[in-house]
């Protein structure tokens, strides 16, 4: 969870610092920053919410990548 945090704070950081460099209106900008912070807080009350009622919606997809991760290692050697 931290991860995520420190992600989307270097991004965030990292669009502020070049948007002298884009060519594009000061407003485009801050729609742009506005909509990633939107996009960031409700995630994060989303994840919050699946961890608290203790559901796991991608565990299963999880575990077969890591399976079929493993099936391709085997069959490489």
């Amino acid at each position: 969870m931290i991860k995520i945090i420190v992600v989307n704070a270097v991004l965030y950081i990292l669009l502020i610092s070049i948007k002298r460099y884009l060519i594009l209106p000061d407003k485009t900008i801050l729609l742009i920053i506005y909509l990633a912070l939107y996009v960031f807080v409700f995630g994060l009350l989303y994840l919050i919410i699946l961890l608290l009622l203790k559901v796991h919606p991608f565990s299963q997809f999880i575990y077969q990548f890591l399976k079929r991760g493993k099936n391709y290692e085997g069959d490489n050697k």
